[in-house]
């Protein structure tokens, strides 16, 4: 009897210890920068912040994989903030749960996409272009698999001349070497979406003729269609 009363005090000790290292770990795990917040549960968050600034899916933080619960999430997201914010969202549905994505429009799908193709900081999501051969990566499939919903989202980035850098040493070279601005990008895709033979140019001039007879193309059938322009 009283060789089990004198070990009380030692266990009173230890369940003492224990509780104080749960309510530390606790609290480490809620601290804003901690892994328990900012890797699993605020990735929604930080992928709206990385779209907004501009990050494209190939160069920055790699997109990390949704939970369920974050893929319902990014769905309801798209289907509400159809601009450059959920760009790197509808990247992660179309990687992840494609028939979560097919869920989306494809007039919502082209609204997103169209808005990083204006706002990106590097195209390298879209592709490279070239007088020989022109590369469309991930970014591009998806836009022209959305048809030609997207026509009237690519009507004014085809006036944007603005310079389309690519980053990456080889991919940065080409861009600064040809010139590339959104408008060719633009430009490019809608005469895939008309059944064109894309024309991209060394001469700026004869590229900005092209795209002038694109984009009267594209007008005449938005008009048809009844869509503003």
């Amino acid at each position: 009897m009283w060789k089990s009363l004198k070990c009380w005090p030692v266990l009173v000790a230890l369940l003492v210890a224990v509780g104080v290292v749960a309510v530390a770990v606790g609290l480490v795990c809620l601290q804003p920068g901690s892994d328990w917040r900012s890797k699993r549960y605020m990735a929604i968050p930080r992928l709206i912040r990385a779209s907004r600034d501009g990050q494209s899916a190939s160069w920055g933080e790699p997109l990390t994989s949704l939970s369920l619960v974050e893929l319902n999430i990014a769905e309801a997201y798209c289907k509400h903030h159809c601009d450059s914010r959920a760009y790197l969202l509808l990247v992660a549905l179309k990687r992840q749960d494609v028939a979560r994505y097919k869920h989306l429009t494809a007039r919502v799908r082209a609204s997103i996409l169209c808005a990083n193709l204006a706002t990106s900081n590097s195209l390298n999501d879209w592709g490279s272009l070239a007088p020989e051969q022109c590369y469309d990566n991930f970014a591009a499939h998806m836009l022209l698999d959305t048809g030609q919903e997207a026509l009237e989202f690519l009507l004014p980035l085809m006036d944007d001349r603005s310079p389309a850098g690519l980053s990456g040493s080889e991919e940065s070279t080409m861009s600064i070497m040809y010139g590339y601005r959104r408008a060719d990008f633009a430009c490019r895709y809608a005469a895939l979406l008309l059944s064109r033979e894309p024309v991209f140019a060394l001469d700026i001039s004869k590229r900005d003729s092209e795209t002038q007879n694109i984009k009267r193309l594209v007008k005449e059938l938005l008009a048809a269609k009844g869509k503003k322009n």
